[in-house]
């Protein structure tokens, strides 16, 4: 794995409880999160470094959620806002706390995050490492999904458009991870204090999505680095507090998208930024046409007007700041216009593109497809769906005895390397083999009986890695087809 060349993670393990060591502020942001609280602050309270304060910033809740912590946590300090203010205003009602207390580094943490316990002993031997380093990002991986990366820090493109690095990739060994990136991520963010008293905290306008973008933009501004540090490690439950894709959501990153084009970008890019992102908008609003998804359309439309009415307010901000002049910056933003889209296993408790199809033939009609697999996929007449290391589906079972399993998979890099893929029925092994170039079909008897319906479970030994591949994530094989055949083949085509 490619780390921070400033950075070695063997010697971070330093033992660092001595009086020297930096003190550490972990700022924790709760708005109605009591559900996260337990774990959030049970791994903070577990953390491997000494020299920490923990502050919760607490946004109006009504849940109980700041005489929960006063009783249960004595030692976490309560800050509360007597209503919701937003992200970037109450994190800075926690920064600007640290910051009078003398800190010499500041952590932000989502209420929805749970900590490895070496976590904040890693930040702080990277950035003592090097003087130059102003912030660290670190590695979040989806609490349910704990061998997948949310993101290592932040990517922008040219209409600031922005998403996590490395997103949907898996936590191995092998995967390249630069030591540079543009932005740590807002929600497990860390910075050495004395920086961010140069380049000042979150603008409190945006009030929540892109403030940790441009403090990012200026950190680099002010001649310090952000440096990926895989080996600190946190995990996410993501949008436990936003729901993904909503329109309250999608409002937010688009008005505070323009601002910050209007504020940061420089003049040499901003014309062009602002005509890109006209052209970005008119086709997302005519695919939102075609949806017939009116309400999102005005959603738009709302969040353009509103960036418009305090264009002249940004601009003013411009003008007394500047914009973002640093040429290291730029050198991150992606040329391209298109955004990053990962797709990622979908867990079964979500909703899938095709849900309650018959052709799946579940064990039940509310019955979904198990966990592990990708959206359907559709090349030409052929519909299938790739699955990550491991994915299931249940099936109804014609007859008790003598039916066999029949399983159609692709497998587009036969040429890298030899991968097994193992079939296990209600949890036990039936067959393994390695898939070759094209579709191949396999049938494996049932070889004892079972009852009306079994768990059907495939295995990748290894994943083709997207450093070579060339897809947006790390991807193990194909499927079209998982069916139980008796005389007659019963078929279950898992892509529709």
């Amino acid at each position: 794995m490619h780390h921070n060349p400033a950075f070695h993670p063997e010697n971070s393990s330093t033992n660092l409880r001595s009086t020297m060591d930096p003190l550490v502020y972990v700022i924790v942001l709760n708005w109605n999160g009591l559900e996260h609280l337990p774990v959030c602050l049970n791994s903070l309270r577990d953390l491997s470094y000494g020299n920490t304060k923990i502050i919760m910033v607490d946004n109006g809740s009504t849940d109980g959620s700041q005489d929960y912590v006063r009783e249960k946590f004595p030692g976490v300090e309560v800050i509360q806002n007597r209503k919701n203010i937003g992200f970037s205003p109450a994190n800075n009602v926690g920064m600007r706390y640290a910051l009078e207390r003398n800190a010499d580094y500041i952590s932000l943490l989502n209420n929805d995050m749970e900590v490895d316990s070496g976590w904040i002993t890693e930040l702080v031997a990277a950035a003592e490492s090097d003087g130059t380093i102003g912030a660290c990002a670190t590695k979040m991986l989806y609490f349910y999904n704990r061998d997948i990366i949310q993101g290592i820090g932040i990517c922008l493109n040219r209409i600031a458009l922005a998403w996590d690095y490395l997103n949907g990739r898996y936590d191995l060994e092998d995967t390249k991870i630069d030591g540079e990136v543009l932005g740590s991520c807002g929600g497990a963010f860390f910075a050495r204090a004395n920086v961010l008293r140069k380049t000042g905290l979150f603008d409190p306008a945006y009030f929540t999505y892109y403030e940790d973008v441009e403090l990012s933009m200026r950190i680099w501004d002010e001649g310090y680095r952000i440096v990926t540090v895989p080996s600190a490690r946190v995990y996410h439950k993501f949008a436990a507090t936003m729901v993904e894709n909503s329109r309250w959501k999608n409002y937010l990153i688009l008005r505070n998208r323009l601002r910050l084009i209007l504020k940061c970008f420089p003049a040499p890019m901003l014309r062009r930024a602002l005509l890109d992102t006209l052209r970005w908008e008119i086709k997302v609003g005519r695919d939102n046409y075609w949806k017939k998804d009116y309400v999102m359309i005005a959603n738009q439309v709302r969040a353009i007007f509103t960036a418009a009415l305090r264009a002249l307010s940004t601009v003013s901000h411009r003008r007394r700041t500047g914009p973002i002049e640093s040429e290291r910056l730029w050198g991150f933003v992606k040329k391209e216009l298109n955004p990053y889209r990962v797709r990622l296993p979908q867990p079964p408790y979500r909703e899938w593109d095709a849900p309650k199809s018959s052709a799946v033939r579940p064990a039940a009609d509310s019955s979904q497809l198990g966990p592990g697999w990708y959206l359907m996929y559709d090349e030409g007449d052929n519909k299938f769906r790739w699955f990550a290391k491991e994915a299931s589906l249940s099936l109804r079972v014609p007859q008790k005895e003598g039916c066999s399993l029949r399983i159609a998979v692709g497998n587009d890099y036969h040429n890298l390397k030899k991968i097994e893929l193992i079939i296990t029925i209600n949890g036990k092994e039936i067959g393994q083999f390695i898939p070759e170039k094209g579709w191949n079909t396999y049938r494996l008897p049932l070889r004892e009986a079972v009852g009306d319906s079994i768990l059907v479970t495939l295995q990748a030994g290894d994943l083709y890695n997207a450093e070579v591949t060339g897809e947006m994530t790390d991807l193990s094989f194909k499927v079209k087809e998982v069916a139980l055949e008796t005389g007659a083949p019963c078929r279950s085509r898992i892509c529709r």
